[in-house]
């Protein structure tokens, strides 16, 4: 075999191609023509591989952060090499190389087959995730207030590899670990040593593969409530002071009530505003919900104000009706010679004393003013024709008089007392003239 001694049979020849010469030879010594033969043999599978590139995953845990290019090799010692394929993820038998371009768990496939009919087979897994996370807020948006500490939450989102680590932060430079379960993550701000403005809350995070993404939101940091104050009391005839002040953040509504203590009618709303004045007046034009005229008593007044955060305040007030001449409720407001609309004592007249220094729940009392007339009436014409003069310039003086009933009631009183005492001493003068 192969050039070399002879051999009895039978043969062994090892991998490879041989060539075999064959003799037959008696006992006599005589021999047969010789004959040869080529052998091949191959009794060893091909050698194949997979070549990625870059070789040893470029992210954390095994993950490839850029697109690997994967490739095959085969070789053969003995027969040689009839095919050497690959495929990914269980697709079609190709020759190589192939580039992959989609995140996630990519399984590559090589083969390798000899003339002989051995095949070697080889497969490769890899982990591939060249997107970064996605964070964000879910408790807060962008230009929120935020009243003080609060837990912050939100979501990150990673579909290859997941999400590892979750980290926060409300100055950009300290970062502070958050919980992080499943996609979803919370951190509890503590905001008790920080001063009422404006902040940046920032979230950022890896995931298993070592990618990263951030996001931020900028919020108003504010711990002062709104404030209100209105006149803890007046006269119907005078306006009420309302007061409001913001707590940090825009107002969105002012409301001034009025009720019933004996909740007899019901409320009205003589005040709204969406976007109020620092300072304002109030005013009641004396009607209940339902239209019903309030009689004298004292009635309950109820400020209201809310922010933007859903945040109130309040302050009361009461307003007092003195008694006048209609003491009882009546389904429509009666005609009154005072004005309603500003119900406020004119600047020419100055508000008499008497008033105010009487409670509000003890209307001033009336009395009739006590007047001696002399007997001795002698010239009574002179007397009646000065009376009647008296009372049309009374009428006229109430007809065009702009001061409340209970003003007018007790001027009209002094006034009476006044025109008597002007009779009483024109008839003493009249008798004095007569006497001499």
């Amino acid at each position: 075999m192969d050039g070399g001694a002879t051999q009895a049979s039978p043969v062994f020849v090892s991998d490879g191609s041989h060539s075999v010469v064959g003799e037959a030879r008696d006992v006599a010594g005589n021999t047969a023509n010789t004959s040869s033969l080529i052998v091949n043999v191959d009794t060893i599978a091909p050698v194949v591989e997979l070549v990625v590139s870059p070789a040893v995953p470029d992210g954390d845990n095994n993950w490839y952060i850029s697109w690997p290019t994967v490739n095959i090799n085969g070789s053969d010692g003995g027969s040689g090499l009839e095919d050497v394929l690959m495929k990914v993820d269980g697709g079609a038998w190709e020759s190589g190389p192939i580039t992959v371009s989609s995140d996630g768990t990519h399984v590559f496939d090589g083969m390798a087959k000899d003339i002989a009919g051995w095949t070697e087979n080889i497969s490769e897994t890899l982990r591939i995730d060249t997107t970064a996370p996605v964070l964000s807020f879910t408790s807060h948006s962008d230009g929120d207030y935020i009243a003080g500490s609060v837990t912050i939450k939100g979501d990150g989102l990673d579909e290859a590899s997941g999400m590892a680590i979750v980290e926060f932060s409300s100055d950009g430079t300290t970062w502070q670990s958050a919980s992080l379960s499943g996609g979803a993550w919370s951190y509890y701000w503590d905001a008790s040593a920080l001063n009422d403005g404006n902040y940046t809350l920032s979230v950022r995070g890896y995931d298993a593969a070592g990618n990263y993404g951030e996001t931020s939101i900028d919020i108003v940091l504010t711990r002062s409530l709104p404030s209100i104050n209105i006149s803890e009391l007046w006269y119907i005839w005078q306006s009420g002071d309302l007061s409001v002040t913001e707590g940090g953040v825009p107002i969105t509504s002012v409301r001034v009530t009025v009720s019933d203590p004996q909740g007899r009618w019901p409320s009205v709303v003589i005040y709204s505003s969406s976007r109020p004045d620092s300072k304002s007046q109030v005013t009641w034009d004396r009607l209940f919900g339902d239209g019903t005229v309030a009689p004298p008593g004292t009635y309950n007044v109820v400020a209201t104000v809310t922010d933007t955060m859903g945040r109130k305040a309040s302050d009361t007030g009461q307003i007092v009706i003195p008694e006048s001449s209609t003491a009882t409720p009546t389904a429509k407001p009666a005609e009154q010679d005072q004005p309603t609309a500003e119900p406020t004592t004119p600047a020419s007249t100055p508000e008499p004393t008497v008033v105010a220094e009487v409670p509000p729940d003890e209307p001033p009392e009336e009395k009739e003013p006590i007047v001696v007339i002399e007997k001795d009436l002698k010239p009574f014409p002179w007397l009646l024709s000065l009376g009647f003069v008296a009372v049309a310039l009374i009428g006229v003086t109430r007809l065009y008089d702009p001061r409340p009933p209970a003003l007018r009631k007790i001027a009209d009183l002094f006034d009476d007392a006044s025109a008597i005492n002007q009779e009483i001493n024109t008839t003493k003068n009249i008798n004095t003239r007569h006497k001499k």
